[in-house]
């Protein structure tokens, strides 16, 4: 039995590099940034406990409810961080 174990290939995760650039943000993720404290401030207001379940559920029940017009304002904020991210990208890609 042991010898099954010690023969089989170990298979290992590839360990991530520190100094690869983040990946760019959703317009979601940037709505998501812009809007959850005012729902953790309504939370606390209502004396309810913060349940970051709920928080999410209403954060994409909220993002689904929003117009076309009010989204363009983040998937703006997300163009700009994709461009930041592919002249990272460049920028590490030339120097490995």
């Amino acid at each position: 039995m042991i010898a099954k174990f010690l023969c089989a290939p170990i298979k290992m995760k590839a360990l991530k590099d520190p100094n690869k650039p983040k990946r760019p943000k959703s317009g979601y993720l940037f709505f998501c940034d812009d809007v959850r404290p005012k729902l953790m401030k309504k939370f606390v207001k209502l004396k309810q406990k913060i349940n970051l379940g709920l928080i999410a559920k209403e954060l994409g029940a909220q993002w689904g409810k929003l117009k076309e017009e009010d989204k363009l304002q983040y998937t703006e904020l997300s163009q700009k961080d994709k461009m930041r991210y592919e002249i990272a990208m460049d920028k590490y890609n030339t120097n490995h």
